[in-house]
């Protein structure tokens, strides 16, 4: 299941993503190897996915390592990170691969986690950031011949907002996965963890031609009220900002 999930996906990926947000991808095969001598020989079926090798690391190894060096159990050393502006650079431009693959490619991730995402360098020393390991991922195609990217069937429509996709911010606070790479002044406590998530959602993503406009659901969803002053602050923002720019 993990190989047929894997290499579909990256048969489905288009080649303009292909050693950019993902490796570059070069085939997968299944062949018969045999193990054993004598009576005991018997072939099993080997499955391979030959892939660019990324000189890089994970955000999870770049935690990792900053937990080491910590002078205290379970806590980080943040000096031992890149620095945070680049961090959230890193995790901006790694939110937006996921939803390019979505849209335009028919793959959702599904596993969108510091382990699944590499840190390397291009030649001009900027950080690359690559997304791996497919094997839970679902690819429309192939669940739906019939079904195809959004990002196909119209070229001049444009992929949902992060802010959208990501709202209300849990994904990026000190109780989520990506605890360890956020900036340390977002630890302070639950809400400012919350209310700090959500400032960097607005301010990255708010107006961006790449995405869509937010959407009537994104308003009216009910639950808005129900999570705190901070989400309704942004929300009141938000549609404010909005309905000022559709008046121009």
């Amino acid at each position: 299941m993990d190989y047929g999930r894997e290499a579909a996906a990256y048969q489905a990926i288009p080649l303009r993503f292909q050693g950019d947000i993902v490796p570059r991808y070069f085939g997968s095969w299944t062949f018969s190897l045999q193990s054993g001598r004598g009576a005991s020989a018997r072939k099993r079926p080997v499955r391979m996915i030959l892939l660019e090798l990324i000189h890089g690391e994970t955000i999870l190894d770049k935690i990792a390592r900053a937990m080491r060096s910590a002078k205290w159990p379970d806590s980080l050393d943040f000096s031992a990170l890149p620095p945070e502006k680049e961090r959230l650079e890193i995790l901006g431009r790694a939110v937006e691969a996921e939803l390019a693959l979505s849209w335009y490619a028919g793959v959702v991730h599904n596993d969108f986690a510091p382990r699944n995402i590499m840190v390397a360098r291009n030649a001009d020393d900027r950080p690359r950031v690559v997304l791996i390991d497919f094997n839970l991922a679902r690819v429309a195609r192939y669940m739906n011949p019939a079904r195809q990217p959004p990002g196909t069937r119209d070229p001049t429509a444009l992929p949902i907002s992060p802010i959208e996709r990501h709202w209300p911010g849990y994904d990026f606070t000190s109780r989520c996965e990506f605890a360890g790479w956020i900036p340390m002044s977002w630890h302070d406590n639950n809400d400012v963890s919350n209310a700090r998530a959500l400032e960097w959602l607005v301010a990255r993503w708010k107006g961006s031609p790449k995405y869509q406009p937010l959407s009537d659901e994104f308003f009216e969803d009910e639950t808005n009220e129900v999570l705190g002053e901070n989400v309704q602050r942004y929300v009141a923002l938000l549609k404010a900002e909005q309905a000022q720019y559709h008046k121009k």
